[in-house]
């Protein structure tokens, strides 16, 4: 099965983003004004479009862009030879079909950069309150402008604004609040409150701040979407996107144990890849910011790969690991029972993995080639194991690696710490 015939089912990261904005019906309107509320949450709409076959090429455009991570500049370039053969570029006459109106409009780049930023940041708002800020702990939301010399006054005001999740101000105001806004909505949970120090809201007095047709509550229309196109793929890939649903949603609770750790890497999702021909059968690449899969998998070994994506994220913090596990090795004594040790774990290859490279060899098992064991390699691992057992709370094992790694574990807590508090993230 190849990567094509996967993403024909499962849209590119964000996948809920993609989904959400493909889902919307289309209509043909002569302003912006003639569709309102929910209504504008269902429909895909470009005003002076009247032709329903170009408003569908716009819309599937844009949909790809989305899907594919294009940019304005790339996707411009794209749709601009459609828009000048059906005559929708430059300076055009538009007839009103309803009252015969006839205007004469230009459509320049302004005016494809207002559809296009005004589609793109609304279905990442939409996909993000979906996927990033529905988690039960993140029970309130700030609103965060953008503070550009064009921000609406009124959208500056709110800047920093906190209010709960569940406050009536989120129906009237979730960004965005109007064409070309770029507003968007930062989570938080109790704990991150107090200790930032953040004012709530809590009182129901609020000022509705979007223009005419942005007012209307985000969607839940599309909570079980990936059930859906499941049961409608192929069959020959259903089995596939089922896998790739549960790596999603096994991921999703994988980090539970520290909140803060979780936002990041649910902030931060890496995509999930089905590829049959690796080796092994799980792995994460840097560039790609990817888990590539070729069947199901365990919890240990999400959270191992998810170790590396949140190192990647980080800009490789583990790479100071190194020369503190050479300093745990050089005072291994053959006295220790690291043999004993380990053999109590046997079935466990990541701690086997732990050991085997560390040590070059001397205890542990091999589970890498040869050639794997170089010195980026190294660190790399044992960053991603240390945060596996980290998060999964393995007090057992946890022991072991303070025992044999007593300079190497403090250090990667540091790290982690620091990586907890970079805002950034």
């Amino acid at each position: 099965m190849t990567r094509d015939e996967l993403s024909a089912v499962f849209g590119k990261t964000p996948r809920e983003a993609v989904d959400w904005l493909r889902s919307k019906e289309l209509a043909t309107s002569w302003s912006y004004r003639d569709i309102y509320g929910e209504a504008h949450r269902r429909t895909f709409t470009v005003a002076k479009v009247m032709k329903l076959d170009l408003l569908a090429d716009i819309h599937a455009s844009l949909t790809d862009a989305l899907e594919d991570g294009v940019g304005f500049d790339e996707w411009k370039k794209r749709l601009r030879p459609t828009l000048a053969a059906k005559g929708w570029y430059g300076r055009t006459e538009v007839v009103n079909p309803e009252t015969g109106e006839v205007k004469t409009i230009t459509v320049s780049s302004r005016r494809l950069r207002t559809i296009y930023e005004t589609n793109i940041r609304s279905a990442y708002n939409h996909g993000r309150r979906l996927h990033q800020l529905s988690s039960p702990s993140m029970e309130y939301w700030m609103y965060v402008s953008a503070l550009l010399p064009t921000t609406r006054p009124t959208h500056r005001a709110m800047h920093g604004r906190v209010y709960p999740r569940s406050h009536p101000f989120w129906e009237a105001n979730y960004p965005p609040n109007g064409y070309n806004c770029r507003c968007k909505v930062r989570a938080y949970s109790k704990e991150m409150i107090r200790r930032r120090d953040l004012r709530v809201t809590e009182d129901d007095d609020y000022e509705t701040i979007a223009d005419p047709g942005f007012t209307h509550p985000p969607s839940e229309g599309l909570a079980n979407v990936w059930d859906r196109k499941i049961l409608d793929a192929p069959s020959d890939i259903r089995k596939l996107a089922k896998i790739e649903k549960d790596l999603s949603d096994l991921y999703d609770g994988a980090f539970d144990r520290d909140e803060r750790l979780r936002q990041i890497l649910l902030d931060h999702k890496p995509d999930f890849v089905y590829a049959p021909t690796i080796e092994p059968p799980i792995s994460y690449r840097i560039r790609q910011k990817a888990i590539f899969y070729k069947q199901s998998t365990t919890i240990d070994q999400i959270r191992h790969e998810a170790g590396h994506h949140l190192d990647n994220l980080a800009g490789f913090p583990s790479a100071g690991l190194y020369n503190y596990a050479l300093l745990d090795r050089s005072r291994w004594t053959k006295s220790e029972s690291i043999a004993d040790d380990l053999a109590r774990y046997s079935d466990d290859v990541y701690f086997q993995d732990l050991f085997y490279l560390t040590s070059g060899g001397a205890v542990g098992e091999q589970t890498r080639r040869d050639t794997y064991a170089n010195k980026f390699r190294i660190h790399a691992e044992i960053f991603a194991n240390f945060f596996m057992y980290h998060i999964a709370d393995d007090t057992e094992k946890l022991g072991l690696i303070e025992r044999y790694f007593p300079s190497t574990w403090p250090r990667f807590l540091q790290l982690i710490d620091r990586i907890k508090a970079n805002e950034e993230l």
